[in-house]
């Protein structure tokens, strides 16, 4: 689960912003206030790990340029559309930290980069204290790399390359070039390092984003490559559908996405071989009792369908980030989102979420009454931005689940509305 972020100089965020997060984190405000500049660091980082996982090593910059990145991918030099007003000059900050799943310690990393002269910066923590500390520049045709000991921070030594992310070899020289002489310092850091980066390219893999422009349901699809997730758009849905109605050993999570399904409306849902080696998927409308393909189904139902597979397709201690979950849905299946959201924290699953709806935050006190949820579950922020970039403010819930003081850019409207609406009484 990730417990808190850290962000300077990142597109709109100018200034140090830090954010903690609870196993259900929402993010709301204007449009273009920066909400998704929060949560995009988080997926880049998620982005990099599965990058090193299939074995690709980038830096930086050329992880956010190449044609196989899963979330986001930037023309080239990228550096100019994430760097606060595009002053390459500016030091983007990017520092995350994670409770382990595996070995229930908080493990982080922190990247600081400039691109104009070239250097990268990087940290790797353990309850929040720094453990080793590697250092690139280039200047021209040269580059210059070192890691530094946090036993010994004065003390630098030369390192084969520190520009690769969450790469061992980044950080520490190779057991065989370290002097026999030394302590037994520079082995230890180097055997932490590696039992580090590889808790940190698991835990970060295991975060998965789905995007606002999902729900486009083929009619038909092929197998391909087996999927681990239902993908930002939701693109794999047909085949991650297909392999938890076809395998028995997945029965547990069949019968939770039927349940959700059926409480919001979709009726039975099945997936699966439809002829030949074609895949598809159908339900049965509860209403005509009639069954129709899936790409049939409202928009609302289709990305709703989306988000309800991942959540009980993820395995505990995944993080789940969804982008306006309210998407093209009726009042009430707003509402019930709280308490589908409130079964996946139960299971040990975060939601990170950004939301425009009011009635999605007025169901916070209806999941508080039924005690599905309660105060130490739920983060609220409020994101705005003014001449100084973006800043996120936590707002304070009562033991109801109502927010003191509602949210600001909401009462701005609801009071103008309010005073139009008085005037025209006669």
């Amino acid at each position: 689960m990730i417990t808190n972020i850290r962000l300077r100089n990142f597109k709109s965020i100018q200034n140090d912003t830090e954010v903690k997060f609870s196993p259900l984190t929402i993010f709301t405000g204007p449009n273009s206030s920066g909400k998704s500049n929060i949560i995009e660091p988080i997926v880049i980082f998620s982005q990099l790990a599965m990058q090193r996982l299939s074995n690709l090593s980038f830096d930086f910059q050329s992880s956010l340029e190449d044609e196989r990145a899963e979330y986001y991918r930037y023309p080239h030099p990228s550096t100019e559309f994430i760097v606060y007003k595009g002053e390459l000059e500016r030091e983007i900050i990017i520092e995350i930290h994670i409770l382990s799943e595996t070995s229930k310690r908080i493990i982080g990393y922190s990247i600081s980069y400039t691109s104009d002269p070239l250097k990268t910066e990087q940290i790797a923590f353990i309850n929040r204290r720094p453990i080793f500390h590697a250092i690139s520049t280039s200047i021209g045709e040269s580059e210059q790399n070192c890691i530094k000991h946090p036993m010994r921070w004065k003390n630098r030594q030369p390192a084969s390359s520190a520009r690769y992310l969450l790469s061992t070899g980044s950080f520490l020289p190779q057991k065989e070039s370290i002097d026999r002489k030394s302590s037994g310092l520079d082995v230890t850091l180097r055997d932490l390092a590696e039992k580090l980066i590889h808790e940190l390219e698991r835990e970060l893999a295991k975060i998965y984003l789905i995007s606002a422009p999902r729900g486009t349901i083929p009619i038909e699809t092929t197998p391909g490559p087996d999927p681990a997730w239902v993908g930002k758009n939701g693109q794999n849905l047909i085949y991650i559908l297909s392999k938890i109605y076809g395998r028995r050993k997945y029965k547990d999570k069949q019968q939770k996405i039927s349940d959700w399904s059926k409480r919001f409306g979709l009726g039975n849902v099945a997936a699966g071989l439809k002829k030949g080696l074609i895949l598809g998927a159908d339900f049965e409308d509860p209403t005509l009792r009639t069954v129709f393909d899936l790409a049939s189904a409202s928009y609302g139902s289709r990305q709703l369908l989306t988000v309800i597979t991942q959540i009980f397709w993820s395995s505990r201690g995944d993080t789940i980030i969804i982008e306006e979950p309210e998407i093209s849905l009726h009042p009430e299946s707003q509402v019930l989102l709280l308490e589908l959201f409130a079964e996946a924290i139960r299971e040990r699953k975060q939601i990170i979420c950004t939301t425009h709806s009011p009635l999605f935050i007025l169901s916070l006190s209806k999941a508080f009454g039924k005690k599905v949820l309660s105060k130490r579950d739920v983060s609220l922020y409020h994101v705005e931005k003014g001449t100084d970039g973006t800043k996120a403010r936590l707002l304070d819930l009562d033991d109801r689940g109502f927010v003191k003081g509602w949210i600001p850019s909401y009462l701005k409207v609801e009071e103008d509305l309010f005073h139009e609406w008085a005037e025209k009484i006669d």
